[in-house]
């Protein structure tokens, strides 16, 4: 049997690269000093909660990292400067490295290109016009490209992650992956994807502050040991 654990991704802004800037903005914006505080906390409590699992036979784990195309031998210094820079997705992998385990080559360049071309014309929009342009082809191009990603990334954990191996998959909540995995792969959710999803994609909403409360609960709340094999 092989086995993967699967964390998904709630992004800090050290994550977000040249948009975290406009994204901060814009939260603020939307919500407010105060409540865009506690969901930067609230993301901080997230990934204290990933950080303290004890993931098991973590010298001989394969990392699989949304948007990680390098390959092994190029891993050390990348993973470094991203952990130095407040990534706490990849603090937590650095963790994993010092251990033994072996961040391996996930995605495809050229997909992950086209995803975050479309991403940064839509954050960077100065009008309602090119907005409302970007939009229609992050609509329009966005699914597909997502879907072919999750396509290869299943496909190599598949070919990759051998028998009696145990690998942990950090993937945004957007994808739809697991369907795609071979069968005999045992996976392991650390924390609801459907919950960070609707944390997500509600938090921004005053409508739903009593939900909102509900769901930092959840995710800032230790893991349960039922989720180990």
């Amino acid at each position: 049997m092989r086995i993967l654990y699967h964390v998904p991704i709630l992004h800090n802004p050290s994550d977000l690269g040249s948009i975290a800037e406009n994204v901060q903005r814009k939260g603020i914006a939307l919500v407010g000093p105060e409540h865009w505080k506690k969901h930067l906390e609230t993301i901080d409590g997230f990934w204290n909660t990933i950080q303290g699992f004890e993931f098991k036979d973590a010298k001989e784990l394969k990392i699989y990292q949304d948007g990680f195309v390098a390959e092994k031998e190029q891993t050390g210094n990348i993973v470094q400067e991203l952990a130095e820079k407040g990534s706490r997705n990849y603090q937590v992998i650095k963790g994993l490295v010092e251990k033994g385990a072996v961040l391996m080559k996930t995605e495809d360049l050229d997909l992950v290109k086209k995803e975050v071309m479309l991403v940064k014309n839509l954050s960077g929009s100065k009008n309602i016009f090119s907005k409302t342009i970007n939009y229609i082809k992050y609509k329009l191009s966005g699914a597909s490209i997502l879907q072919k990603r999750d396509g290869f990334i299943a496909k190599n954990i598949n070919e990759t992650l051998g028998e009696g191996e145990t690998g942990v998959l950090f993937l945004g909540a957007y994808h739809d992956i697991v369907p795609k995995l071979a069968k005999d792969i045992k996976i392991i959710p650390l924390k609801d994807e459907a919950l960070i999803l609707e944390y997500q994609q509600n938090y921004y909403l005053k409508t739903k502050e009593g939900r909102i409360k509900e769901l930092e609960a959840y995710l800032t709340s230790p893991i349960k040991v039922w989720n180990k094999p």
